[in-house]
């Protein structure tokens, strides 16, 4: 059932990910939980410290820049990085907006 879920979702065209989060099957080859998990943090929440203290230590984690596009930050790093096992953000938000 995963497996033919996660097919049908990496067959699903690009333009419905416009981050590129779904690049290539490569990103998908460890479900044992041995990759990373990475999370993206507004270094502005009220628990910024609490909530960073108690990850776990492998999670690569990324304060966001306040003054850039949180999107677009979140994109590049991405685009960069090796694949992990999931994404985390941690942000301020309003309705229909993310800060």
């Amino acid at each position: 059932m995963v497996t033919s879920l996660l097919t049908k979702t990496l067959s699903a065209p690009s333009s419905l990910f416009p981050l590129g989060l779904f690049k290539s099957r490569d990103m998908y080859h460890d479900i044992s939980g041995k990759l990373p998990e990475m999370v993206f943090i507004d270094p502005s929440l009220p628990d910024y410290a609490h909530i960073v203290a108690n990850m776990k230590p492998d999670t690569l984690i990324h304060p966001l820049d306040p003054e850039q596009d949180s999107l677009q930050q979140i994109r590049t790093i991405l685009e960069k990085s090796d694949p992990v096992s999931a994404v985390h953000v941690y942000s301020q938000a309003g309705q229909f907006t993310f800060y």
